[in-house]
């Protein structure tokens, strides 16, 4: 369990000096998913953002079941990763060596019903499947809208029903970074925020994009320069979700990782309610073991 919030600490102004340590002390490292100018360029190797994954017929593809009234659908598929290929960096938690992750998500009924059922899921295949072929879609996306009995969905699938994200390659950079606390002390978030901003702003730059273009028309060229990210440190969120029961209690919330986070992206057509993100957590000792049956998933800003 998180200790009682100190409000003195977190108001208390900083010296010069305890301002640098605390720069210092969230200090990190991660993986920023850049994705290739065009989606026809090549990228890193059994990686891709949307389309359809080679996820063998031996596995099944997740559901998602939305409830009042009951129905089930196939998730979206999100991306692909061969582990392979991500690089070797100081601090990179520790994690299978070889196989694939394939990454699902409801961006239909899980941003109204709350993801505490679901709305996510990964798929770990250890053997090879580079040589694999593309899997469809299942029936039943997109949904059809002309059925009355439908459960509540999100507004923006209902206004633009899909039954896939557009694929789009990427290559891996590993960028240094900032853990940002929700209890840190003001003064250092403050000062973090505008640090991070500012590596923002250089990634952008090296995108060469314009980052205010939002839902363009498609052309195939990138428009957009969403930050998808692998390994940031956590975000000081998690105290909430022990308590919405999809953490145990008493979890040392300090073992949690968010392995991968998706951004709201045009390119590729996705975002969870309107423009929301998607953050996929793991506990760092699952992760070890290769084990992502509780993995689970944070929409939000």
């Amino acid at each position: 369990m998180a200790p009682p919030i100190d409000l003195n600490e977190i108001n208390r102004e900083l010296t010069e000096e305890e301002l640098s340590a605390g720069v210092r002390a969230a200090e990190c490292t991660g993986l920023f998913l850049r994705k290739t100018p065009s989606d026809s360029d090549f990228g890193v190797p059994g990686c891709w953002l949307g389309g359809r994954p080679t996820l063998p017929e031996a596995y099944d593809w997740p559901l998602y079941t939305a409830l009042e009234p009951e129905l089930t659908i196939p998730m979206h598929f999100l991306a692909q990763i061969d582990l392979a290929q991500i690089p070797i960096f100081p601090g990179r938690p520790e994690m299978p060596k070889t196989g694939t992750l394939f990454f699902f998500v409801d961006p239909v009924f899980s941003p109204v019903h709350g993801y505490r059922n679901g709305g996510c899921k990964i798929v770990y295949v250890t053997e090879d499947v580079s040589g694999a072929p593309e899997r469809p879609v299942p029936d039943g996306l997109p949904v059809d809208l002309d059925n009355d009995d439908l459960p509540l969905m999100s507004g923006q699938y209902e206004n633009e029903p899909t039954s896939e994200f557009r694929r789009w390659p990427f290559v891996f950079e590993v960028i240094p970074w900032f853990s940002i606390e929700s209890r840190m002390n003001r003064f250092l978030k403050h000062e973090l925020n505008c640090r991070l901003a500012e590596m923002m702003e250089e990634i952008g730059k090296r995108t060469d994009v314009d980052r205010a273009a939002w839902y363009p028309r498609y052309t195939g060229q990138t428009m957009n320069a969403s930050l998808h990210q692998m390994f940031i440190a956590p975000e000081g969120l998690l105290g909430y979700y022990e308590k919405e029961g999809l953490i145990p209690p008493d979890t040392d919330l300090s073992d949690y990782i968010p392995l991968l986070r998706i951004e709201a992206d045009s390119d590729i057509e996705f975002g969870l309610g309107y423009g929301d993100r998607a953050k996929f957590w793991i506990a760092k000792s699952d992760l070890a073991r290769g084990d992502f049956s509780s993995v689970f998933l944070i929409g939000g800003w």
